[in-house]
């Protein structure tokens, strides 16, 4: 079975297909990979795109955005999971250092709230 095209290809295509000269620097961002679920500095790449998008009024492109069809696929995650995922997760015992270096055993529990203590 052969290799899916990246979706930042993948959308990168469908734009051209649309013969929109407006879209160069749209398309060029797409391919790097600026509206990607994985490979952005974006919080949100995909709400960028969008806004994008509408400002020049290719509300049909939108919505198909907004439909998913440009969203990471499952082999996407997991790649980036690899890369950088999972050094962004902590281990209990990490966790439990964490919050005992800051002066906060882990066993304890916080304190319970009491209507009408805050003023």
């Amino acid at each position: 079975m052969a290799a899916q095209e990246p979706t930042k290809e993948r959308l990168a295509r469908e734009l051209e297909k649309l013969n929109d000269p407006r879209l160069k620097e749209i398309i060029a961002r797409a391919r790097v990979g600026k509206y990607d679920d994985y490979e952005t500095d974006v919080a949100a790449p995909q709400m960028l795109l969008v806004t994008e998008l509408r400002k020049l009024g290719l509300n049909d492109f939108v919505q198909r955005v907004i439909d998913g069809e440009f969203d990471g696929t499952k082999e996407e995650a997991e790649a980036w999971y690899e890369r950088e995922g999972k050094h962004l997760l902590l281990s209990d015992e990490e966790v439990r250092t964490l919050f005992e270096s800051k002066g906060k055993p882990s066993a304890q529990k916080p304190p319970k709230f009491k209507w009408g203590s805050i003023k």
